[in-house]
C-alpha cells in the first residue's frame, strides 16, 4: 500500500514522492514498472483491511455500523453518534478523490445474529455513489449482545479490487 498522506503536525498533507538532486528536492513524477512508465503520484489504492466495532447503549437500542462512504472514506458509527473515520490509511480508496468513480460494493458470508442485521449495501454489487452501511442492532433489554460477521467486497466496475473481514457487535444494557 502506498502512503498518500502524512500528518504535518496540524493537518493531513498529500504525500508526493521526491528525490534529492544536488542541492534541492525534486518531485519524482514517474516510475518504471518493467514495461511502462507509471505516474507515481497518481496511484489509486483500494484497500479493505478488516475491522471490528462495538456499540454500547444503556436503556435503549444499541446499533453498530460500518459505512463505505461515497467520499472514499471508511467509517464506523455507534448508535446516533456522528460517524468516525477509522483511519486515513484504511479508507476504501486512496486518494479519496478517486471515489466514487465506477467502484461498487457488496457483502457476503453473513453469519451471527442475522435477524438483527440491516444494510443499504446488498449481496450483489451496487454503485458506491451514495453512502452505504451494514449494521447490527441489539433491541433486547438485559444482558447479552448481538453480533454479525461478514466480508465486504469492492470492485472497479468489473474486477474485484479487495475484500476484508468485518465484525459488528451491539450491546444494549438495562439496569
Amino acid at each position: 500500500m502506498a502512503i498518500t498522506k502524512y500528518y504535518s503536525g496540524s493537518s493531513w498533507v498529500e504525500a508526493r514522492m521526491k528525490a534529492y538532486l544536488g542541492s534541492v528536492w525534486e518531485e519524482v513524477p514517474k516510475y518504471y514498472t518493467g514495461s511502462a512508465w507509471e505516474d507515481l503520484n497518481a496511484q489509486t489504492v483500494v484497500t479493505l483491511t478488516g475491522a471490528s466495532h462495538t456499540a454500547f447503549n444503556i436503556g435503549s437500542d444499541a446499533i453498530a455500523y460500518f459505512w463505505l462512504e461515497a467520499s472514499g472514506q471508511f467509517s464506523k458509527q455507534s448508535n446516533a453518534a456522528s460517524r468516525v473515520q477509522i483511519n486515513v490509511f484504511t479508507d476504501w480508496v486512496i486518494p479519496n478523490g478517486a471515489a466514487p468513480g465506477s467502484y461498487r460494493g457488496k457483502y457476503s458470508g453473513l453469519t451471527g445474529d442475522t435477524g438483527d442485521f440491516s444494510a443499504s449495501l446488498g449481496t450483489g454489487y451496487g454503485a458506491l455513489t451514495s453512502d452505504k452501511y451494514v449494521a447490527v442492532t441489539d433491541s433486547t433489554p438485559g444482558i447479552g449482545t448481538k453480533s454479525i460477521s461478514l466480508t465486504l467486497h469492492i470492485d472497479d466496475g468489473s474486477v474485484e479490487q479487495d475484500t476484508g473481514a468485518y465484525t459488528l457487535t451491539a450491546d444494549r444494557e438495562d439496569f
